[in-house]
Formats: C-alpha cells, structure tokens, sequence
C-alpha cells in the first residue's frame, strides 16, 4: 500500500496515483511520529524515521514528498496529511485518529512555531512553547543572552515598520533619519541589521557605513517584526548541533566552520569539516550556562546553535534554534559526526541511555576533512556553458554533486537560503585547503557571461 494524501477533513486523495493507506483505528503501534513540516528537504529525516521502523504521520500546508517515497516500501508506514498546521484543531484530530506517541519538527521555521504547544498538551518529549519563543525572538534572546551574564553584542531594537502584512502603500521599510541618527550615536560600524523574527538570512545585511543603513529595507513579510541592529562580531563563524537530554546534559552531534557571502549579504557559501576540538572548548561553557537559562522547558530537544569566536576566546551565540539542523547539514551528519535521528531513536523512542550524558561534552572524532559549497558566484551573470573543469585527480575528492543550473540561468553571491537550489558539492581530502580550492575550483571553472 502506498500513503495517503488527504487534506485536512480526511476526505480522499488530492492525487488518484496515491492508493489509500490509513492506519486501522484499531490497532496501536508502539512508536508514531508525528511530523511537522514536509518539503523535498526533509526526506532524509522522514526516511531515516521510517528506517527504524516507526509509523510516520506527515503533516503540512502543501507537504512535498517525492514519488519515490512515496512508492518505495518505507512508503508503506508513511502517511502525508495536507493540513495548515495553524489549525490546531485539525493537528489534534489527526493525532487523536493515528495515536501519535511522539512528534518532530523538521527544518521548516513555520513548523516549530506550533510544536511546542503540541508537545505540552500532549506531554511529548521535545521543547515548550516558552524556549521557542525565547531562542525564535531574536530581541528576547538578546535580552536572555544580558540576563544571564553571557556574552552579547551591543544592540539596538527599532519598532516595526507596519502592523500588517501587508503593509500599506506608503510605509516606509527603511530607517527614518531620525533613526539612522540614533543608530549612529550608539553604536559603531559594522553593523548587522535583521528582523527580530525570521530565517533562512533573509534580510540580514551587514552595514559598513551610514549609507548602508539608508539603503537598507525590510522584507513586507517581515514588516510587522521589531529589527535587531547589533555591533558586527569579529572572529569565524561555527554551526554547531547538539541534544539536550532529560536532566538538561549536553551531547554534541556536530561542530561545522562556516564560509560566508561578501557584504551586505551574511549568508553561508560552504561548511567546512575538521578537528574543531579546541574551539568547541570555547563554545561548551556558554551553551551549557544557556540550557541551564532555558530550563527543562528545553530539555529532550535538539539544537542548532551559529556562533561566533572572537579572537579573545568569547563565544557568541548569534542565532540559536531548539530543532533539528537543516537537511545539508544533516548530510553532513550522517556521513562524519553523529546521525541525529539514529539519536532520537534510541534515546527518544527506545529510552535507552545513549552514553552518560554527563561525561559526553567532547565532539565525535573527525574522520576527515571536506567541504560542503553551495553555488555561490564571485560575480553576478548569465550560465554560458555548465561543464565544470576538473582533473581527474581533482574528481577523485568529489563525493557529491547535485548541479542544478541551467544554461541561461541568471547567478552570483548567495543572497539567502532559497540560493541553495542552485546546487552543492561535497568535496573530501585529507588537507582542507586543498578541499576549499578544489570546491571552489569547480565553480570558477563554470563559464558565465
């Protein structure tokens, strides 16, 4: 049998090719997941959730599951509900109809918004509403980082430039000069501007003068959010994932160095992995003392945490989020640190202890190097011929490569998250510069015009 795709009121398919399949209310599995959030991002964690053997139950506004899923023989315990998770209603129906045990909120922002209601009402193990709130607002968490005397950049928080979405004609998305004048008074270039609540990089602009300040708008979609305007941070940039267990212990997944776009844009270009041992040193301290500012509203919850090491040793938390990472990062996961639903299944859904919790403060070793770069361009152009150039000794270190342009494409700096549909290369070898310029080697060598 293959899942079903009903919308919300459980009528039948929207697509004939889907065959019914829906768990017989009779019968109670052990372990049913409920998910929220679907795109074609999020299968390797549905298909790794399936793989231990736990029925899965999808729901999204418009879930996008592939047809080979959905036709493969994991497909067999998977159903997909199109349901706008903003009707709770209709979230604890189909809770209540395929005795969901557990849920999961996959890397879609939106998703993790209604989790933490659902993991209260229903006492599931995973984040409360108050640790989502506090990590999503970006002004609370500013204010939680100053409240518990950790380390925080000088900032600024400016009102919304409308209250609704959206907004009217003649609102300005920019900085009145009053604004610009205050900004310029209290804090030194460079700086970061962003929405207080937000993703994927969108609208992050890193500003070097007063001029960029002015140029600066917000996103409509976003015009109803404070902006956050904080002292740019000077030090490399790390991603780092980790699980809080039941007693708030912390067990680190995975520690990645960061590329980044040229200004104004703040957006990764590549993750690099290495031995960063010593800079997880850093970091340890200051993610620990902020789990124990989150309390067991945090605890059974993964984590994705953008920091900054500055050359004093400090680390900054710039961005952090109680949830699983995003689905390259999970690529990454599986093949050099540790899988994060291989995680959730022995200690969520097993309850089985992974290790003492309390003695795993040190990263999983690091098997090699390589780089993960996603099809950012040096310059803005036009896809003239997509025949990459690279040696066949260069090829050897190419382990993935999903290149998605098209002659006639239009290219350049990544701006946001979206960009990553371009395409991503994985390169390994045992000399990460090496890595770097073989990776970034390949994109050069694509003819723009």
């Amino acid at each position: 049998m293959k899942p079903n795709l009903c919308n919300g009121s459980g009528s039948s398919s929207l697509d004939d090719t889907y065959a019914a399949y829906q768990t017989p209310p009779h019968t109670k599995l052990p372990d049913v997941v409920l998910v929220l959030g679907a795109c074609l991002g999020s299968e390797p964690f549905i298909v790794d959730l399936l793989r231990l053997g736990a029925q899965v139950v999808v729901l999204d506004r418009k879930p996008i599951i592939s047809s080979e899923l959905i036709n493969s023989p994991l497909g067999q315990r998977l159903t997909v509900i199109a349901q706008d998770l903003a009707d709770l209603k209709a979230v604890e129906a189909a809770i209540a109809r395929y005795q969901v045990t557990h849920s999961i909120a996959l890397p879609v922002g939106r998703a993790l918004l209604y989790l933490g209601a659902i993991n209260a009402k229903y006492h599931y193990e995973g984040p409360r509403p108050q640790a989502i709130d506090q990590c999503s607002d970006k002004h609370k968490f500013q204010h939680l980082l100053i409240e518990h005397q950790l380390p925080a950049p000088d900032y600024l928080v400016l009102p919304p430039r409308s209250s609704s979405v959206p907004p009217s004609p003649d609102t300005n998305l920019g900085f009145t000069p009053a604004e610009l004048d205050l900004i310029t008074a209290r804090l030194a270039f460079p700086l970061i501007v962003k929405p207080s609540l937000g993703s994927g990089s969108k609208c992050v602009a890193l500003c070097t003068k007063r001029a960029d300040l002015a140029a600066y708008r917000i996103h409509p979609h976003f015009s109803t959010n404070e902006i956050l305007v904080q002292a740019a941070l000077e030090g490399p940039e790390y991603l780092l994932n980790f699980f809080v267990d039941n007693a708030g212990q912390i067990y680190p997944i995975g520690l990645y160095g960061k590329e980044m776009s040229p200004p104004p844009q703040r957006q990764e270009i590549a993750y690099l992995v290495d031995d960063y041992s010593e800079v997880f040193a850093y970091i340890e301290p200051v993610v620990t003392k902020l789990v124990a500012a989150l309390g067991p509203e945090c605890y059974n919850s993964f984590f994705q945490c953008d920091v900054i090491v500055d050359p004093k040793g400090d680390a900054y938390l710039i961005d952090v989020s109680p949830r699983l990472t995003g689905n390259l990062i999970f690529l990454l996961e599986q093949r050099y640190s540790v899988n994060p639903i291989a995680l959730y299944g022995r200690y969520i859904l097993q309850h089985q202890p992974i290790e003492p919790l309390a003695q795993q403060h040190q990263l999983p070793p690091c098997p090699t190097k390589a780089v993960l770069r996603f099809f950012s361009f040096k310059q803005h152009g036009t896809v003239k011929a997509n025949q990459p150039q690279m040696s066949a000794a260069e090829r050897q270190h190419l382990v993935l490569e999903h290149n998605n342009l098209k002659v006639g494409d239009k290219v350049g700096p990544m701006v946001n998250g979206n960009d990553v549909a371009r395409g991503v290369i994985l390169v390994e070898h045992h000399d990460l510069a090496e890595a770097q310029r073989i990776s970034q080697h390949y994109l050069d060598s694509i003819e723009l015009e």
